[in-house]
């Protein structure tokens, strides 16, 4: 599952990040294997999406760079 697919309030750990050039630029954002990641606001279109990173900053993906995240979902509050 990637990140772009979270529903609004859903946390979910991130396991690791696709093999893509902007997977760089993610990883020193903060999306890092292990940090929680949750979907905390949807613009009125959809996309752009805010994601809070490991409970301390919120970053803002959109779809296709949110796709790049993968992540697992977390069973219980984060």
């Amino acid at each position: 599952m990637t990140a772009d697919a979270l529903k609004k309030g859903e946390t979910a750990r991130i396991t690791g990040l696709a093999d893509h050039p902007a997977a760089a630029k993610l990883a020193e954002m903060g999306c890092l294997p292990g940090a929680t990641i949750e979907k905390v606001l949807t613009a009125p279109l959809g996309d752009p999406a805010a994601y809070q990173i490991a409970g301390s900053f919120v970053l803002g993906l959109r779809s296709v760079e949110a796709a790049l995240v993968q992540v697992e979902i977390m069973a219980g509050p984060a």
